[in-house]
């Protein structure tokens, strides 16, 4: 039967001439010789970066945006009055402030324009692969699953194109709004010290039910669910990038009610987790493969930090050195390209400033180096310690808060902050600490004043994350570390004076310090605080201290904060792979539910002709009550199967070995492999969960190769070709 042929439409030929021309350009403009060299990497390549960057204009967006929603929840917790007259009162100062301020406001005429254009070549793009170019269907697939993909691919790009061009302007609102309601010169904190101490405790209650109605939503929508950096570095390392887009939006909210009703935690980690949820299920939806899924998620990570910290070198190598630990150029264009765009959406609506760019660095004599050999140290130790009262905390947590209701913790977590903050006078340790940092940068505060907020800074922390609020550590280490590094400078100004410099220059290498131990990345410390500074002369001391610190650290704890917290839970993470596969993999998913068992009270004569009819070599023994008592096998039978005398003497209670190793079904594989090494038998029980003596399955040695296998698969660890069979 003869093939009919597809007509050619004009715009085909277009098209092909098209390329002809370029082609003919090309040979003739090339050298020799360079004809072949492509213009541009490969059309996969290609796809990746550009949801890069599209992973990090979203990034971007949301880091912005959870700061004014921190600055306008503020407003609202603390001077509700403000908020309403903003929404009733046309003729009040609140609504005047709100009018100037989007008459000054920088609105970026140029995304609109950007935007649209972008926007009409996607949809474009969508028409001619729907409708005017000629579908060539894979055998294996039908013309309707093909016509979805393409359908789906480039209209759901220019959708979160055409979403995300309408929240840039939202942005701007809100900002406006939270400025009025809430003036920058005066701040969050400033408006804490002045409120009574009744409003911040009614503050931290609506705060705290606020972060347990939308843990609440999580687990009736989707069960029980962890979040956090440690959740990403999970996914990257075990389920090939795989995480749920809602993730990071119910993280994200959580930590924006704790941190403006009062709770001392960071905003960056839920943007992490973000922008990497939000690659997650943009790449699965464009269904990418789970290489390029991985990447787009550690794309998606390092934005969130670019965007947070106005830090893209910073936010790449978090991404390279902590996330998915791989620096190959597959790697790393996708991960710098996400960094730059979010860090370039987050200046133009926050503006092109270092956070710490009026704090400036001196060193008054290259001798002083030696100083930061030991604040390397000191840092190393209190890091160390910060770490490991944050995962203390849950248990202290449950036994002093066990007479509450569970959903009233992290509202009481957060009264007990905010009035012990109030009583004893510092206030700045709640928060994020951002005013707090400055303070401490500035050589504005006394010896005990810097070690009243270094522990209070560290205290506050532990209680908010432990009674359930939402956030992440990295800028409240960043805190910590500032008052390490003041508490060490005034102790080495009280000893040398004026031969060594103030304590802010201390504090400023203190940051780095404490942030590369508790996260054990010195490279992303170092590169942080200089862009945070921008200040080339801080890099000297500052990778002492960072290295010195990272060397404590590791021999204190050896893992960083995230991979202890996954440690705990039998995942382990080393350089973005999981080291223990089997942990991933549970002894029901590969056991056999088919087994022959036999009755304890079986003659020998009765047990044979079972033996016969199956191909199985471990026998369960069962008592009356289908209890599992011994366990008999092929060798245990050997020694008197040919003996006739005792076919009717013989019962299988007799001849099966008591001492029964057994597995739960829950269990994973690992175990499994290291119960098996203590028994002869090819088999070992599979007992349920909830009754020991129940026998459900048997796991075999190659059933556990098998589930090793398909982990190793499943994380995208290894690419497997096709089994063939070799010609013989």
């Amino acid at each position: 039967m003869k093939t009919p042929q597809l007509p050619q439409l004009p715009h085909l030929n277009v098209i092909e001439d098209t390329k002809a021309w370029v082609l003919a350009l090309r040979r003739l403009l090339l050298p020799r010789g360079m004809e072949d060299i492509p213009l541009l990497p490969s059309t996969a390549h290609v796809l990746l970066v550009a949801l890069a960057a599209l992973v990090g204009l979203l990034a971007g967006l949301v880091a912005t945006f959870l700061r004014t929603a921190v600055h306008l929840m503020s407003g609202v917790f603390l001077v509700p009055h403000e908020l309403l007259a903003l929404a009733l009162d046309a003729d009040s100062a609140v609504r005047a402030r709100f009018h100037q301020g989007l008459s000054v406001t920088a609105w970026n005429a140029e995304f609109l324009v950007l935007g649209a254009l972008t926007c009409t070549a996607f949809f474009t793009f969508g028409v001619y692969r729907q409708w005017l170019r000629p579908k060539q269907v894979a055998p294996q697939e039908s013309p309707s699953d093909e016509a979805s993909t393409r359908w789906s691919r480039a209209f759901l790009i220019a959708l979160v194109l055409m979403g995300a061009l309408f929240f840039t302007f939202l942005i701007f609102l809100l900002k406006n709004a939270a400025e009025a309601v809430l003036p920058y010169e005066r701040g969050i904190l400033g408006t804490m010290q002045v409120s009574p101490i009744w409003a911040l405790a009614l503050a931290a209650l609506a705060g705290g039910l606020g972060v347990v109605l939308i843990t609440r939503m999580e687990r009736r929508r989707f069960g029980r669910q962890r979040n956090g950096v440690p959740e990403v570095l999970r996914a990257v390392a075990q389920r090939e990038g795989r995480l749920e887009p809602w993730q990071g939006t119910a993280y994200a909210s959580k930590a924006a009610l704790t941190t403006a009703a009062g709770g001392s935690a960071g905003l960056e980690g839920p943007v992490v987790v973000f922008g990497a949820s939000t690659a997650s299920g943009l790449a699965r939806r464009l269904r990418l493969p789970r290489d390029r899924v991985r990447v787009l998620v550690a794309a998606g990570a390092a934005a969130g930090i670019a965007a947070s910290f106005n830090a893209p070198m910073a936010g790449a190598l978090f991404a390279l050195e902590i996330i998915i630990g791989d620096f190959a150029l597959t790697t790393f264009s996708p991960v710098v390209i996400a960094s730059v765009i979010g860090t370039v959406v987050s200046r133009a609506i926050q503006g092109n400033h270092a956070v710490l760019g009026d704090m400036r660095f001196n060193i008054e004599s290259s001798y002083e180096l030696g100083l930061y050999v030991l604040l390397g140290l000191f840092c190393g130790m209190v890091g160390s310690f910060f770490v490991r009262m944050v995962e203390a905390g849950p248990i202290s947590a449950r036994r002093m808060l066990r007479p509450l209701p569970r959903w009233l913790w992290p509202s009481a977590g957060m009264m007990i902050l905010v009035v012990v903050g109030s009583l004893v006078g510092r206030l700045d340790m709640l928060g994020t600490g951002y005013e707090a940092m400055r303070l401490l940068d500035s050589d504005q505060l006394e010896l005990w004043a810097v070690l009243g907020l270094l522990v209070g800074k560290m205290l506050a922390t532990t209680v908010t994350l432990a009674s359930g609020g939402g956030g992440g550590i990295f800028f409240p280490t960043l805190c910590i570390g500032a008052a390490a590094g003041n508490l060490f400078g005034q102790g080495v100004n009280g000893l040398l004076g004026d031969w060594v410099a103030g304590p802010g220059a201390y504090a400023l290498i203190g940051m780095g310090a404490t942030v590369a131990a508790v996260q054990q990345a010195p490279l992303t410390a170092m590169v942080m605080l200089f862009e945070l500074t921008n200040d080339y002369t801080i890099m000297l001391p500052l990778m002492i201290a960072c290295i010195l610190a990272s060397l404590l650290a590791k021999r204190a704890l050896g893992e960083n904060i995230y991979q202890r917290k996954l440690r705990r839970r039998g995942v382990v993470i080393f350089r973005g792979r999981d080291q223990n596969v089997l942990r991933t993999v549970r002894v029901h998913e590969v056991m056999n539910p088919e087994f022959t068992s036999l009755r304890d009270s079986a003659t020998l004569r009765q047990i044979m002709p079972v033996i016969q009819n199956t191909a199985a070599g471990t026998f369960p023994v069962l008592n009356k009550n289908e209890e599992l008592q011994s366990i008999l096998s092929l060798q245990d039978l050997r020694a008197v199967m040919f003996e006739p005398s005792l076919q009717d003497l013989v019962v299988a209670g007799e001849l099966g070995t008591r001492k029964v190793i057994t597995i739960g079904a829950d269990d994973t594989l690992a175990l499994a492999l290291s119960r098996m090494a203590l028994q002869p038998f090819e088999h070992i029980v599979v007992v349920a969960s909830d009754n020991p003596k129940k026998v459900i399955g048997l796991l075999s040695r190659q059933a556990i190769l098998t589930g090793y296998r398909r982990a190793i698969q499943r994380t995208g660890l290894f690419v497997t070709e096709p089994e063939t069979i070799p010609p013989p």
